[in-house]
């Protein structure tokens, strides 16, 4: 499931916006083939694990309870970015509907992103930066 975004980011943290995503199963879970896209779904979206070796966005393997992190970057096919009112969907090779994220106006402000809490279950909200880890609510320890 999509667990994060950052669509504002500053530098301490990452360059370019990203999805987060996570395994919520107790066995690896194999994305290959599988199509993120944003609200303009009858464009061709990023193919996850097609692109090799471009900024780690070879990889498609969400590892138990784990994370995979999916970054912008046009040369890599991610050319999408995620406004400020915006939708990201993603889609199974099939081209079946998996999972869809909306997001508004003042959402996920610069620096900040819209994440689960708790991961991959909980309702989204405003979090510290967390790629790759669990999220962490503003203000929380």
């Amino acid at each position: 499931v999509k667990n994060e975004i950052e669509k504002k980011p500053i530098p301490e943290y990452h360059d370019k916006d990203w999805i987060e995503l996570k395994n919520l199963g107790n066995e690896d879970k194999d994305l290959q083939g599988y199509v993120l896209k944003d609200d303009k779904t009858d464009e061709p979206g990023f193919v996850i694990g097609e692109t090799s070796e471009c900024r780690g966005m070879g990889k498609s393997i969400i590892p138990a309870n784990g994370y995979l992190l999916v970054i912008r970057d046009d040369d890599c096919g991610f050319t999408f970015g995620l406004a400020s009112d915006e939708e990201a969907h993603l889609f199974d090779p099939d081209g079946n509907l998996v999972d869809t994220l909306n997001w508004e106006m003042g959402d996920a402000p610069r620096g900040i992103t819209w994440g689960r809490i708790p991961d991959g279950t909980g309702a989204f909200t405003n979090n510290f930066p967390t790629p790759l880890e669990a999220n962490r609510l503003l203000g929380g320890a």
